[in-house]
């Protein structure tokens, strides 16, 4: 598990670009290295570092920050902002729907002012 604020800061230095229905690539706001993810059920699988070494029984899925910036992308085309907690009962006090994209992140969405 991660600290969902650093990791969503982390996120917004990322350039999304997306390259079919549902799959994306981001370059690091760090590095500059491009990362394909390709957008799940619930979540998306991601090729940098951290992704390739996460359980099977995530069925592909990743909460690293590349995945946050798709995310994010997603809903700020819908007009909507994500939030990203640790916890269920974080998540449940926003009174929204809650979205478990994997390694124990949790994303809520609300409209963006």
């Amino acid at each position: 598990m991660r600290h969902t604020n650093d990791l969503k800061q982390k996120s917004k230095s990322h350039e999304v670009k997306q390259t079919g229905t549902t799959s994306y690539t981001v370059a690091s706001g760090h590095t500059g290295k491009q990362y394909f993810i390709t957008v799940l059920e619930n979540g998306a699988s991601c090729t940098c570092d951290w992704a390739k070494y996460r359980p099977a029984d995530n069925n592909g899925r990743c909460g690293c920050s590349h995945v946050l910036a798709v995310m994010a992308y997603i809903e700020a085309e819908k007009g909507r902002t994500i939030s990203a907690f640790q916890t269920f009962e974080q998540a449940d006090r926003q009174h929204r729907p809650v979205m478990d994209i994997g390694d124990g992140i949790l994303l809520t969405t609300r409209k963006a002012t």
